[in-house]
């Protein structure tokens, strides 16, 4: 007699409900303990997805929220950089018109010159340096930068050295369940192999996280 392939069982309706009801409970707490009574926006989307009833209208309306804070956060950047346009272009105006008064007083030959709106008096500059040779200035002149903490500099050694050291025990567990060396024998090399590897101070490893890629259409 014929055999045939068991049917999967159908998915449980209500175990599913409940999950989507504990996720969409979860966000609502997230939000609330993140944000509180944050800005306006942040209130307005608390607000919605307090009064959403599913989970697929909060993921929504996080979705939503996500789109919204990312058009706000490039228009603040191309914002910024035209502010940065700007500001280096009035810079230079006002030097430039600087550079005009103080040459029209020295044809005046006038140190002080007095207007209603200001008065305007010639001084001089400070002197400049001009560099000839850059590569033949002594070191004490150079200044540093300040050290920064280069962080994944520091991961990719975490993540070799712990690599490296699992590596090694392993060796000895396997030699240990092969009867090639004894318990004994074993937690001896395990402290001479944590003595050749030791840890990175200041610094670990986390466990690990999880995220989402998001692109709008």
């Amino acid at each position: 007699m014929a055999s045939f392939p068991k049917k999967a069982p159908a998915p449980d309706a209500r175990r599913d409900l409940a999950k989507e009801l504990a996720a969409a409970e979860a966000l609502k707490f997230q939000l609330t303990e993140i944000y509180g009574e944050g800005e306006s926006d942040t209130v307005l989307l608390k607000d919605m997805i307090e009064g959403s009833t599913n989970l697929l209208e909060t993921i929504d309306g996080i979705l939503a929220q996500i789109a919204i804070d990312g058009a706000n956060l490039a228009g603040l950047d191309k914002a910024k950089s035209t502010m940065d346009a700007r500001k280096k272009r009035l810079e230079d105006r006002v030097d430039t018109m600087r550079t005009m008064l103080a040459s029209a007083l020295e044809i005046l030959e006038e140190k002080r010159f007095e207007r209603p709106l200001a008065t305007i008096t010639l001084k001089p500059t400070p002197r400049k340096v001009l560099i000839t040779e850059e590569s033949e200035i002594p070191e004490r002149f150079w200044k540093r930068p300040e050290p920064v903490l280069s962080k994944k500099d520091l991961a990719d050694e975490l993540k070799a050295h712990e690599e490296t050291l699992q590596e090694k025990l392993e060796e000895i567990k396997t030699a240990v369940e092969a009867g090639v060396i004894s318990a004994e024998q074993a937690e001896q090399q395990r402290e001479r192999i944590r003595a050749a590897f030791p840890s990175i101070p200041g610094a670990e490893l986390d466990g690990g996280s999880t995220t989402v890629q998001i692109k709008f259409s």
